[in-house]
């Protein structure tokens, strides 16, 4: 493993060799996974603990902590491949159901995009059940949502293109139709109800679920083609886009891809993107005094190649979100192999994790063992492996 530092005024240029900020130690717990599209980190046996989830072209499984035991809860009940994946209590008996997208097939905008969510049966030991929801092309992501404020959740599905958009111009033409599934009852039956929330972006390539202005309903935040926006609903039903930053602002591809929002000691917040999508720079949206106008925009690294996953949570312990981001291909030096790094909000210093063991397609973040020091969590494309970074700890300063 290689661990550096960046300096800030360096920072994604040229790599100095340095002490890492933090020590993480590596746990592989699978090296056949296949192409790990979605990761979770979910109490999915409703014992306490923070289980993973991941997915990859045709199964679901799960690693119970702590011993990371592998159970696969669904294996070739889907069409291939399976995409996206997002957790909740669908049916209201306090344990873990998942929404499922499937049959990903991105140049597809006429077909494909299945939507279905899973449920246990009473067998432990058994593959759980299938319930379909319909269909969506090119369905991408999806994360359960409370944007009405009535303490119950809907699914928000967000396809990457536009129904009968052609490539390589994806952003002409239909925009994404992105979907809001409510369940219609507890126990939750097949028929769910059905609101398109937006259909005026181009390439989706993933939002954010947060509360934006305090109030009871949470709101979207989107990376597009079209930059950053933020998506609130208000008391009648009407949702408003809000353009927050403006993205990369290339001839062809632009806009943004990964999305995150982070949170300073401070109190101030900061939305982290990959620009643009699949692409070689990650940005930082520094917020402003109003909140609705647009955010500060620079450059925090460059000389990527396909970043593909973003984090947002103190991982030192210094009340300052850090920025855990990761990408797939082979870029310029220093992330000239796939990989996993941490970029410092404060310092603006970005510290390798993996160099060249995790081609980085998702990634999440969570306390695993409960010492109060969040790990990473990947799963890679090109690599196949599922790995754990447990984090140990900032290392002492050199003296």
């Amino acid at each position: 493993m290689k661990t550096f530092l960046l300096g800030a005024a360096l920072a994604g240029l040229a790599a100095t060799p340095a002490d890492a900020a933090i020590a993480f130690r590596h746990q592989q717990l699978e090296d056949q996974l296949g192409i790990g599209y979605a990761v979770l980190c979910e109490d999915v046996d409703a014992d306490g603990d923070i289980d993973i989830v991941a997915l990859n072209e045709t199964q679901v499984a799960w690693w119970s902590n702590p011993e990371w035991d592998k159970h696969v809860i669904l294996d070739g009940r889907t069409e291939a491949d399976n995409v996206a994946i997002a957790a909740s209590d669908i049916t209201g008996d306090g344990k873990l159901e998942f929404a499922i997208g499937a049959a990903w097939r991105p140049s597809d905008t006429q077909g494909g995009g299945t939507l279905q969510w899973i449920r246990r049966t009473s067998d432990p030991d058994a593959e759980w059940g299938v319930l379909p929801l319909g269909n969506e092309p090119t369905t991408h992501r999806m994360r359960w949502a409370d944007t009405d404020g009535d303490g119950r959740s809907e699914l928000i599905v967000a396809p990457l293109h536009g129904r009968g958009t052609s490539g390589p111009k994806h952003w002409i033409g239909n925009g994404v139709r992105l979907l809001a599934l409510t369940p219609s009852g507890r126990p939750a039956s097949e028929a769910w109800g059905q609101e398109v929330i937006d259909d005026s972006f181009h390439i989706v390539h993933n939002f954010w679920v947060l509360n934006f202005d305090a109030d009871e309903a949470q709101e979207l935040l989107v990376a597009s083609y079209e930059g950053v926006h933020l998506l609130d609903r208000d008391e009648a039903g009407r949702w408003t886009p809000t353009r927050l930053g403006q993205g990369h602002l290339g001839e062809s591809i632009r806009g943004a891809g990964e999305i995150k929002l982070g949170t300073l000691a401070s109190g101030k917040r900061y939305i982290a993107t990959v620009e643009p999508w699949h692409a070689n720079s990650i940005v930082i949206y520094d917020e402003p005094a109003d909140p609705l106008a647009p955010w500060k925009r620079h450059v925090a690294v460059q000389r990527l190649n396909g970043g593909h996953a973003l984090w947002t949570a103190d991982l030192d312990g210094d009340g300052d979100q850090e920025l855990a981001f990761g990408w797939r291909l082979k870029g310029s030096m220093p992330y000239d192999r796939p990989g996993v790094a941490v970029y410092d909000p404060g310092s603006g210093d970005v510290q390798i994790v993996d160099w060249g063991g995790m081609a980085t397609e998702d990634l999440t973040v969570a306390d695993l063992d409960g010492d109060g020091r969040p790990e990473i969590v990947a799963a890679g494309r090109a690599t196949h492996n599922l790995k754990i970074y447990w984090n140990e700890g900032p290392k002492p300063a050199l003296q």
